[in-house]
């Protein structure tokens, strides 16, 4: 079965590979030179450019007149593979300004490729990226390869390019139809390979799990290798596969195709068992595998420390396939005939690797290079399943024997730790499998009393506001169905954020964010905005909306176990559990939706993504010292946060007259908020707060604090 698997594969790779050389003839349609209007768009001044290989230089910098002046004219390049940075200085005919069907094309190994604008008014430059950085999805022409189109608003003005990859090729002007032919054999062509790698890797996977040694797993191993470099090469890829990633192409492509190398290297000394039989062949096999892996993957990095020849890569390479050949060839003389078909495999491949690097160009170099590497990968398969077939029918029979007797015993184990897992995940339900990992437990069996371990987190409190009196509208059965209702929704939330819930409270919920604060606030924020999807759900079945309150706290405390021998429970003792709590309270009394305090937002690794409103300094019952206490306005509607925003600064000038006891002044300051936006609740709070001291203290004793109880 395994070996009509193998000739199956090798045919339909050879049926498909004589159509991609028949491909390799012709280079697309001819397309006739366009003339008059049509007639392509030139550079009105001189290309020229400047080396940026320290990549520290600006728009600003480059137009300087120190740096400007050591702009050249653009020479032809030597192929290089050095990762830098390079500028060019151009500009564009105007008589090309209604046109789009010109592209201004670069490199595909580009990471970044941003073209520099000047502005019409206001003077400076607006910044167009269309690298292999960006998104395909983001990218001004939506194609697998770095292009802008040639419009108006290029012309004119003098541009700057920056550029920053491998390889030296100078940005041209095509035409989007030239390109898009020219494009269409290669993409067919490698559309083709990456069909047959991944036909390939199935083969190759369904060796693995019939034979199941490892050899064969190192070939499934191998055959996603290369599935995957290809991949990342294709740009239909990345146009349509994931057209919204964001990758450093060049590195990333080096770095999956050292990890080609090195699986190729250890599957031929796996194979050809280089260690116990031809062990001469086998230091140098270890050597060349390594120099030709390290390269690969280091050579991005390696600008400014070593002057690397670009072709080194292919050395490295030849020198892996001629070192592999030998040892085929030396297994073959002792008597190993599947290493036969593995040598001639290997043959073709470094001919066909020769022929693309020194004698091929364009399209056949490209097809002569995927012909050495199909056929590489069907020398292996075929060589794998003429071993199997040497080994004979009685070796298969013991080994589905002995897989029989496996498959019982493992159903057996399955049976056991299905059980097992089954009660542990019953339990898991009841305490959370974090709270076990916190106490260093594996099971739930091993939890003591008394178990402990204090750890920093991040505690956040939510409750439903007005929960009682909407209970009391609803039978004991509504009330149940009602919590579990908004509990499963709000709960996988939690989780899904990296943290665990360690008690519901009627319904309010306590978790726990062992993780980075930004993920209870980012996990608030995402509860918040479920809520309101579950009020649309409520509306439509004629149900009053709900409203939640949620507050968060960081710092030290302590997990462990309470009770007695017969009743356990976990728990968790620290103030900062009641200072969550309590700031929870607080956005009933502001009528904010999240609040944090000054300890998460000192926590959070980037401020900015947030939009925070200080509310000042909270004494909370039970601590001595007050608190510094922040709104996040994130889970705001759209409108109500844009209002926010727009009105931050008038926001903190008068929370910090209020402060100050200046409550006349912070009074009119949040009047004018409230009545730009009636929305603010917590402006409203402020602008009361301020009317009541004025009211009651008109003399300030220097000591304006919040205090809650």
């Amino acid at each position: 079965m395994v070996v009509r698997v193998a000739l199956v594969c090798l045919r339909v790779g050879c049926f498909v590979l004589l159509i991609v050389a028949s491909l390799g003839t012709t280079n697309g349609p001819a397309v006739a030179a366009p003339s008059g209007a049509d007639a392509a768009p030139t550079f009105s001044s001189s290309l020229s450019e400047l080396d940026d290989f320290d990549q520290r230089y600006t728009v600003d910098d480059v137009r300087s007149a120190p740096i400007a002046a050591r702009f050249a004219p653009v020479a032809s390049h030597e192929p290089d593979i050095r990762y830098r940075a390079r500028w060019y200085r151009f500009s564009l005919e105007r008589r090309f300004a209604g046109s789009d069907a010109w592209r201004l094309t670069v490199s595909r190994k580009v990471d970044e490729a941003d073209l520099y604008v000047p502005r019409a008014f206001g003077g400076g430059y607006r910044v167009i990226r269309f690298g292999m950085a960006v998104p395909v999805a983001m990218r001004p022409v939506r194609s697998g390869y770095p292009s802008l189109a040639v419009t108006g608003d290029l012309a004119g003005g003098t541009l700057y390019l920056r550029t920053v990859g491998p390889g030296s090729d100078v940005p041209s002007l095509d035409r989007a139809a030239d390109l898009d032919a020219a494009n269409a054999p290669s993409e067919l062509g490698s559309g083709l390979q990456l069909g047959i790698f991944f036909t390939l890797f199935v083969a190759a996977l369904l060796y693995a799990v019939l034979i199941r040694e490892r050899v064969f797993v190192l070939y499934a191993a191998l055959s996603l290798a290369a599935f995957l470099n290809q991949l990342v090469d294709e740009p239909l890829a990345w146009q349509y596969l994931w057209p919204g990633l964001s990758l450093n192409y060049f590195i990333f492509l080096d770095l999956t195709y050292a990890i080609y190398l090195a699986l190729f290297g250890i599957f031929m000394r796996t194979y050809l068992g280089t260690r116990t039989y031809v062990r001469w062949v086998d230091l140098p096999l270890i050597v060349v595998t390594a120099v030709s892996v390290g390269y690969v993957a280091l050579r991005p990095f390696l600008d400014g420390v070593f002057g690397f020849d670009p072709r080194l890569v292919s050395i490295t390479d030849f020198a892996l396939l001629v070192v592999g050949a030998i040892a085929a060839i030396a297994r073959v003389r002792q008597g190993f005939a599947p290493a036969r078909v593995y040598a001639i495999g290997l043959g073709v491949v470094i001919v066909s690797f020769a022929l693309a690097d020194y004698a091929l160009t364009g399209h056949a170099s490209d097809y002569a290079t995927a012909l050495g590497q199909t056929s590489d990968m069907l020398a292996f398969l075929f060589a794998l399943a003429y071993q199997t077939r040497l080994a004979g029918v009685e070796r298969l029979e013991a080994l589905v024997a002995s897989e029989v007797a496996n498959e019982a015993l493992l159903a057996q184990q399955r049976t056991h730790i299905g059980a097992v897992e089954a009660r542990n995940s019953s339990f898991g339900r009841f305490m959370p499998r974090e709270f076990l990992q916190h106490l260093d437990r594996t099971d739930i069996i091993d939890v003591s009393l008394g178990d402990h371990a204090e750890r920093e987190m991040t505690v956040l409190f939510t409750d439903i506001r007005g929960f009682s009196t909407l209970a009391e509208t609803m039978s004991p059965r509504e009330t149940f169905e009602f919590l579990n209702g908004y509990l499963g929704r709000v709960g996988p939330l939690i989780r899904a954020h990296a943290g665990f819930i360690d008690k519901y409270i009627g319904d309010a919920i306590m978790a726990l964010f062992p993780t980075p604060a930004q993920n209870a606030v980012d996990a608030a924020i995402a509860m918040q905005a479920e809520v309101r999807r579950f009020n649309e759900y409520r509306a439509r079945q004629g149900k009053l909306p709900i409203a939640i309150g949620i507050g968060i706290h960081r710092g030290p405390l302590m997990l462990g176990t309470v009770g007695e021998s017969e009743r356990l429970e976990t728990t968790v003792i620290s103030d900062v559990v009641n200072v969550a709590a309590r700031f929870e309270g607080l956005t009933k009394m502001f009528g904010a939706e999240i609040v944090v305090s000054g300890a998460v937002v000192a926590a959070l690794d980037d401020r900015s993504r947030y939009r925070l409103r200080p509310l000042g300094e909270i004494t909370v019952k039970g601590t001595s010292r007050p608190i510094a206490a922040f709104e996040v306005c994130d889970a705001d509607a759209p409108e109500l946060l844009i209002a926010k925003i727009a009105t931050l600064e008038r926001f903190e000038d008068a929370l910090a007259r209020f402060r100050a006891g200046s409550f006349t002044e912070s009074g009119a300051a949040f009047a004018e908020i409230v009545h730009s936006n009636p929305r603010d609740r917590v402006a409203t709070y402020f602008r009361d707060q301020s009317a009541v001291r004025v009211a009651s203290s008109p003399v300030w004793d220097g000591s304006e604090r919040l205090e809650i109880k």
